[in-house]
């Protein structure tokens, strides 16, 4: 069993320029998910300094108006090297996908507390869908970085990530299910980030399971990430075993038999959690009457 895991919480970075014209660089350079990898190993650089890049660069902002095309040219030459310079030094300094992210899903993932074995387990069946990446491994080495995929950006593939992705995530997926012989594939994304997987072109036999989970945003994406941590923990192999799934002492959640189906399984929020979600809004209810 495969899981399609969730989308990745984006953690900002100062080091990282995220306007939309240095993000269209960085992907006409680096290109697709795949080539990622490939581009890590192929280049060589020597240690880029940016601060001492973009101080040379800021001397031309007091110049004459006259050079502002040479301004503008040079600023999109040095964005360009400065992201090409961040994304091959990741393989100096990387941090751990799973770990660098800190968004709901991934609390709920809690990859720090995998033993060697879990991790070993989920590097192999765990996939992280990534806007700026693609497909990553949870322990994929990767810098921080802004993108959501839901983003308008302006490639020479389109104007939106889908376009500019394609059909290339679902084809790394299709790779990892083929070479793995893996009969489910289980979708733990936001359907935003779903909506770059193309399923007609997963491979032949291969059944989707999808996941969904009813409540408030914030606790429905961290049972997404729980829900992967269950898959890796307790060695999940099918379906039926994905029914057992309660969450943890904090969040409970209950399987909804009449609710669900072969390729989706729904979970709501145990009594304990409902019963407190619903004190809450009556809580809010009231302090709205009151003003």
């Amino acid at each position: 069993m495969e899981v399609c895991g969730f989308e990745s919480g984006i953690r900002p970075s100062d080091q990282v320029p995220h306007r939309s014209s240095d993000l269209h660089q960085v992907h006409d350079i680096a290109g697709v998910a795949c080539s990622v990898s490939s581009l890590h190993r192929s280049l060589s650089m020597k240690p880029f300094d940016e601060g001492k890049c973009r101080s040379r660069y800021s001397k031309f902002t007091s110049q004459p108006s006259k050079v502002m095309p040479v301004h503008y040219v040079l600023q999109r030459l040095i964005d360009a090297h400065c992201n090409l310079a961040l994304v091959v030094e990741s393989r100096r300094c990387p941090l751990r996908s799973s770990l660098a992210f800190d968004g709901p899903a991934f609390r709920g993932l809690r990859a720090s507390m995998f033993s060697k074995a879990e991790q070993k387990q989920a590097q192999a069946s765990l996939r992280i869908l990534c806007a700026l990446y693609g497909v990553l491994k949870p322990y994929d080495g990767i810098r921080p970085y802004r993108l959501e995929m839901a983003s308008k950006l302006k490639t020479s593939r389109g104007k939106t990530m889908y376009e500019f992705w394609g059909d290339q995530i679902t084809a790394a997926l299709a790779k990892d299910l083929k070479a793995g012989k893996i009969k489910y594939l289980v979708n733990c994304a936001s359907q935003e980030f779903w909506k770059s997987i193309q399923p007609k072109k997963l491979p032949p036999g291969v059944r989707v399971v999808t996941c969904e989970f009813s409540g408030p945003s914030s606790l429905v994406k961290q049972a997404r990430g729980s829900m992967c941590r269950f898959i890796v923990t307790k060695r999940i192999k099918d379906p039926a075993g994905l029914k057992k799934f309660t969450g943890d002492d904090k969040n409970r959640w209950s399987f909804q038999v009449g609710r669900s189906s072969e390729s989706k399984l729904v979970f709501a929020p145990g009594k304990k959690r409902a019963a407190e979600d619903a004190k809450a809004s009556s809580k809010r209810a009231k302090r709205a009457k009151r003003s």
